[in-house]
């Protein structure tokens, strides 16, 4: 359906969009923030490993801890900011802390509604 408004025709849909809607989309884009963190930590550690032979010892240390500490940040971030718009649980925490080690990805990428939304219901 479609409705007149100022500036042309909108889309009822996107008009009445719910804030779960909206606040997916910002969830999502944590989630690839993260992700982007975690890519930069690996590149530079594997830059650093590639150049090991042309760094100095302090140069090759300071590359690595630099990597780690930006990893850490971007799972820190991930575990503290990626929520459900609904009820606010912590999505990265809960597989972080429920899952094993090698499904993380997997159930990330295969979630599609807050686990513990759909308990309550």
């Amino acid at each position: 359906m479609r409705v007149q408004a100022r500036s042309g025709y909108v889309d009822q849909n996107r008009r009445h969009a719910s804030s779960l809607g909206n606040g997916l989309h910002r969830t999502l884009t944590k989630l690839h923030l993260a992700m982007l963190g975690l890519a930069i930590s690996g590149i530079g550690m594997v830059a650093a490993k590639v150049e090991i032979n042309s760094m100095s010892p302090a140069h090759f240390a300071e590359a690595m801890i630099g990597s780690v500490l930006v990893g850490l940040a971007a799972i820190a971030f991930a575990c503290g900011s990626v929520r459900c718009p609904r009820c606010g649980a912590r999505w990265v925490w809960m597989v972080v802390n429920g899952e094993a080690h090698d499904a993380w990805v997997r159930w990330l990428s295969d979630l599609r509604r807050c686990p513990k939304c759909v308990e309550e219901t």
